[in-house]
């Protein structure tokens, strides 16, 4: 399924991932983070940051767990548009035990930045 989220390069063809996804838990199987990692970028660099969120929200199991590269995606992709969910999503992060890099407090910064919140 990994390939199918690589796909999504191409156009809308993305798609093609998210139904992936979906079949793969309709059958019982469980995501790995690499593939919910691909499909959240595909998201949030169609400007899809709030399908993003929902996704990982309901992929999250006691078999998949957001890492840091989940969360920074989800950061980075909610953008100066929305620089609370940002904001939050890093506060997120430490609830997770994950810490944050230098990606994400540049995400986060530049947020806050942009949203016109610093």
């Amino acid at each position: 399924f990994f390939y199918l989220a690589e796909a999504g390069d191409e156009g809308s063809t993305w798609r093609l991932a998210i139904e992936g996804a979906a079949q793969v838990q309709r059958l019982g199987m469980d995501l790995d983070l690499q593939f919910v990692n691909r499909v959240v970028t595909q998201y949030s660099d169609s400007a899809r940051w709030e399908e993003a969120l929902s996704f990982v929200q309901t992929t999250s199991t006691a078999a998949f767990v957001p890492g840091q590269v989940t969360f920074n995606t989800l950061i980075s992709g909610c953008g100066s548009s929305r620089w609370e969910w940002s904001a939050r999503l890093a506060h997120c992060m430490q609830g997770a035990r994950l810490e944050a890099d230098s990606f994400t407090s540049t995400a986060v910064i530049r947020a806050l930045s942009s949203g016109g919140a610093w």
